[in-house]
């Protein structure tokens, strides 16, 4: 941390350090650290009188947001001392020069905390075949045609996995750390840099779905102050990752989250005084009023990106009307010169009748494509869902749409 006072930097405001003083505000000291010469708070204080003396310290912001795990990085302290030199005036006229030590201490700390976080693969539902463990595949013993998740128990080896060119969802959630510290959460942004780790091949991830303008997924003016410690500001948006060869690990691009200190009013009556210089509102403290705020870089979970042997889409609409028969189209593409043999199954539902093909095998050959279709008739209403579909890889055992992807319908009744 540096002693500032209002006023322009000078040209060696950071003298060699990793550091300057912000904008409207300069270096206390040649290097931040203080007075060498006096500096006038009052000519007379009368007996019974009371001054408070302001003294503005700064810490610039990380540049990455806390983590749960690792908070202390982003917590410090300041120690600091100041010296008030005064002249007594003893009875008779006589006088005393007195000087006194004042030592304290400032706890530095951001009010917001983050957590971020990526559905497993087979939230997605749509893994189209990829090789990711987490997508393997194995008969259901004591029910022919059937199929189940051959990772359940023994984790994810190697991390999340996400499907080239389909869209992934990054949920985010802001978490009022220090309730003492008010702030208020500005705007929140997306950032395409991803950063490749391993693996081969030209990566990027753009974001495919935003509120407000462009990029900015979160804009308002909402005080963290009101909240209590704990709170959260949950943010959740879907990106598109790309991938033109081998799996490759990579972090699904970035967010900046810009917020703004607050600060406090001291109680009324309080005659605060200050050095030469001091501009800002007397009346304040604590984390003084900021120009630019602060902005604090996020990056998103990392993944394995990979490219899938097959295109899988399903069409179903997102309302139907109670009775009325809805169509639903998946359609299947093979992305190799291999033949596949594809194992179909759908599961009963009671609030939903199918007519169609809901226990098949499907033969496909290199680089060809298919549809299947379904009529279903939806026998409850208000929020439901079309009858969970499972399609696997026989040959290699892989998941193009997993046993446990949902999809949501709303029936309506009229």
């Amino acid at each position: 941390a540096m002693l500032v006072e209002a006023g322009e930097a000078s040209d060696g405001n950071d003298n060699g350090t990793d550091f300057a003083a912000p904008p409207g505000w300069r270096a206390l000291g040649e290097d931040g650290s203080g007075t060498t010469e006096p500096v006038p708070i009052a000519e007379v204080l009368e007996p019974g009188g009371v001054t408070y003396v302001a003294v503005h310290l700064y810490r610039p912001p990380p540049t990455s947001a806390g983590d749960p795990a690792t908070a202390d990085r982003d917590q410090c302290t300041t120690e600091y001392e100041v010296v008030f030199s005064y002249t007594q005036i003893l009875r008779g006229g006589k006088e005393k020069e007195v000087r006194r030590r004042c030592q304290g201490f400032l706890e530095w700390g951001e009010p917001l905390r983050t957590s971020l976080s990526l559905g497993k693969l087979v939230d997605s539902g749509f893994p189209a075949g990829i090789s990711h463990p987490s997508n393997a595949a194995k008969p259901k013993e004591g029910d022919e045609g059937s199929w189940e998740s051959a990772s359940a128990g023994r984790g994810e080896s190697g991390g999340a996995c996400v499907v080239s060119d389909q869209p992934a969802k990054v949920r985010c959630t802001f978490v009022s750390a220090m309730p003492t510290m008010p702030a208020k959460l500005e705007t929140v942004s997306f950032g395409s840099e991803g950063g490749v780790s391993s693996g081969n091949g030209g990566t990027s991830v753009q974001i495919v779905e935003a509120a407000g303008r462009k990029g900015v997924l979160y804009e308002g003016s909402g005080d963290l102050a009101s909240l209590k410690e704990g709170a959260r500001i949950g943010v959740s948006y879907v990106v598109t990752p790309h991938t033109s060869g081998n799996p490759v690990k990579t972090n699904l691009g970035s967010i900046k989250v810009r917020w703004r200190p607050l600060p406090m009013a001291l109680p009324e009556g309080i005659d605060v005084r200050g050095g030469s210089g001091i501009s800002v509102d007397k009346g304040l403290h604590g984390p003084l009023p900021s120009a630019i705020g602060a902005e604090i870089k996020v990056k998103n979970p990392t993944a394995i990106i990979e490219r899938a042997p097959f295109d899988v889409n399903v069409d179903i609409p997102s309302e139907v009307r109670l009775g009325e028969s809805v169509e639903v189209t998946v359609r299947i593409k093979n992305k190799v010169k291999e033949h596949q043999r594809l194992s179909l199954e759908m599961k009963d539902d009671p609030d939903v009748y199918v007519s169609g093909r809901t226990k098949d095998e499907i033969m496909l050959n290199g680089f060809k494509g298919t549809e299947l279709k379904f009529e279903a008739f939806f026998l409850k209403a208000g929020s439901g869902r079309f009858p969970k579909l499972a399609l696997v890889d026989v040959k290699n055992k892989r998941f193009l749409v997993s046993n446990e992807a949902e999809l949501p319908v709303y029936v309506h009744s009229d």
